[in-house]
């Protein structure tokens, strides 16, 4: 039982302090169509004693290098440093797929930047994993019942509500778990853990003023203390679904050294344990009566179908003011979007996005004596612009260079036309005569 508490208790460590191993951080700069791409990669455990740093094989080390044409570097802490120059498509360094795009017109220019860090899209496939691991542990749980329990009613009992509400909160616990590794920062992973602990409050699994006792307990490693809190709450629980269990079997699943034994004496006799011990033969290991230890059994579910051990990825975007839409931060003070998250290969991707526009100052202050498309304006100047034919490119350019101030450019945008009637070319004729007439 202590081994799969503590792989229970590991996972949810992960999920709530981070247990990194592999820290990426990425530096863009854009330049025009292009982008400077520098990616640091600190490959040792967080948090972890120094020498027990976490060492890439040349391989992989290699297969990036390879991505940035060969130019590597070492920082002065040892760190993999990456740097090369891409032109749309997003090197696969970290694991994933991105892009940068950009729109240039007449008055200013329109970017797009966007990157997925592994994961795996599949949100459905990941939750039906999830819980075709707690279907294993349940069904599991209830043949053990049957090897354990011999008094008939009292199995069936617990079996019911082991079968029913207890597989159903623990669906619902890997959903949460799931939406908590998918966080893209602490705050909103806290968030969720405190929607975990208010759903574990409502179905009565525990109290908040007991949160202190059990951590304790789960710190402490006390076996007995914690085998005691489980079957108040399961004696709990059956009761509430309209039965009682005898004081005989309450007494016996408070006995931590009785349960374990009980527990591996059932899991040898499982098709999942005979396999781990064929696999074991196979690779040529001594094959014991505690080797390989049944309780992995258990274990092997749980890191298995919910493999929480994400890495971490901090991005920094470079760019001269704040953009248009992003889903990072924006700090005015170091003119940079940034992103901070964990990368997982089993959970919806790390995805970061932004768009930007630069104006062309020079040439909107020389036609309209000063800069009037800038912002989402200028985003659907550009927009349109990439719409136009290369004749009718040369026809608007035509229009503005014959602009002489900005009163005459009011006329000359209200009597423009390709055609006899064009609702693209009047919208946006419309949206720059709006915002000369708001001066």
């Amino acid at each position: 039982m202590n081994h799969f508490i503590t792989s229970v208790c590991l996972l949810i460590s992960c999920i709530s302090i981070g247990c990194a191993k592999n820290v990426y951080e990425v530096e863009l700069r854009p330049d025009g169509n292009q982008i400077h791409r520098k990616l640091t990669v600190n490959w040792s455990t967080v948090n972890a004693d120094p020498s027990d740093r976490e060492v890439r094989s040349d391989d992989e080390v290699d297969r990036i290098a390879k991505l940035y044409h060969g130019q590597q570097t070492h920082g002065d802490g040892g760190e993999h440093v990456f740097t090369a120059t891409f032109q749309g498509k997003m090197p696969a360094d970290i694991g994933g797929a991105g892009g940068y795009t950009f729109f240039d017109s007449a008055l200013g220019s329109l970017a797009i930047y966007h990157e997925r860090f592994r994961g795996d899209d599949d949100a459905i496939g990941n939750v039906a994993r999830g819980h075709a691991g707690v279907d294993e542990l349940i069904s599991l749980l209830i043949q053990w019942i049957d090897f354990e329990v011999q008094d008939r009613k009292s199995a069936e009992r617990l079996q019911r509500f082991v079968d029913g509400p207890l597989r159903r909160d623990f669906k619902n616990v890997v959903l949460y778990l799931s939406v908590m590794e998918s966080s893209d920062d602490a705050d909103n992973a806290l968030a969720q853990i405190a929607r975990l602990t208010q759903y574990l409050i409502e179905r009565d699994y525990l109290q908040l003023n007991e949160l202190p006792a059990i951590t304790r307990k789960i710190a402490d490693g006390g076996e007995s203390e914690f085998a005691a809190l489980v079957t108040s709450i399961v004696a709990r629980k059956v009761t509430a679904s309209g039965g009682e269990l005898p004081p005989n079997v309450l007494d016996a699943m408070s006995d931590p050294i009785r349960i374990k034994k009980s527990l591996r004496d059932f899991l040898r006799s499982t098709d999942a344990y005979k396999q781990k011990v064929a696999e074991a033969e196979e690779k040529g290991e001594v094959v014991t009566n505690d080797s390989p230890d049944p309780m992995d059994v258990i274990s092997g579910i749980v890191f298995h179908d919910w493999h929480y051990n994400p890495n971490h990825v901090e991005v920094t975007l470079h760019l001269l003011a704040e953009p248009l839409r992003t889903n990072g931060k924006w700090s005015d003070e170091t003119k940079t979007v940034d992103w901070s998250a964990r990368i997982n290969t089993t959970t919806l991707p790390t995805f970061t996005f932004a768009t930007w526009v630069i104006p062309d100052e020079g040439t909107q202050t020389k036609h309209f004596g000063r800069v009037v498309l800038k912002g989402q304006l200028l985003a659907n100047h550009v927009s349109f612009y990439q719409t136009l034919s290369a004749d009718e490119a040369v026809r608007w350019q035509t229009m503005l260079d014959s602009i002489e101030s900005p009163s005459h450019a009011i006329n000359v945008l209200r009597n423009f036309r390709f055609g006899e009637k064009d609702s693209m070319i009047d919208g946006m004729t419309e949206q720059l005569i709006a915002e000369l007439e708001s001066a």
